[in-house]
């Protein structure tokens, strides 16, 4: 019997933790928002599509931090999910070089860009958070993590005058 990966993930989005208060199904509009996706897991690459497509939000994928630091320094991102732990080049070193980027801009032009990116990682303890702090990320969502998670992460640092209020 052939299953198709698209109903495996359906069937894992449905038995994702979700909070009562929050309908997945209902269409919240991020319309707008442009994220970069960094995960050397196609799964995630999935789940993560499905939940940004439900939202209206375009994204790009990237399949390590190098590939994520070569898009990022072409394009313009809203938010960059980026997992730690890839190869190539990790998430830790992708975002210093980003930041270092942007630190040559802003001495340029006067202006400090700073996307936000947040750490995707199974991985979180103080050690990592003071790890991610210092390669410049600016928050972290633990996997296997809830739509709503990432729905508030997105609307905090994408439009942080409406955002949910759960924190």
């Amino acid at each position: 019997m052939r299953v198709s990966l698209e109903s495996i993930v359906a069937d894992n989005i449905s038995k994702m933790p979700i909070s009562e208060s929050f309908d997945f199904q209902s269409n919240l509009d991020l319309t707008g928002i442009r994220v970069l996706i960094v995960d050397d897991n196609e799964m995630y690459h999935i789940v993560l599509g499905h939940m940004l497509d439900k939202w209206n939000v375009q994204y790009d994928q990237a399949r390590n931090g190098q590939e994520a630091y070569d898009l990022a320094r072409t394009q313009v991102y809203d938010l960059i999910l980026m997992d730690l732990m890839m190869p190539i080049m990790d998430g830790f070193k992708s975002v210093k070089h980003l930041r270092e980027i942007e630190e040559t801009l802003s001495k340029v032009d006067g202006k400090v860009p700073g996307v936000p990116i947040i750490a995707i990682s199974a991985t979180i303890s103080d050690t990592v958070i003071d790890k991610l702090t210092e390669a410049g990320m600016n928050d972290y969502i633990s996997k296997p993590f809830s739509p709503i998670d990432l729905y508030h992460k997105l609307s905090k640092y994408c439009f942080p005058h409406t955002a949910l209020k759960s924190e």
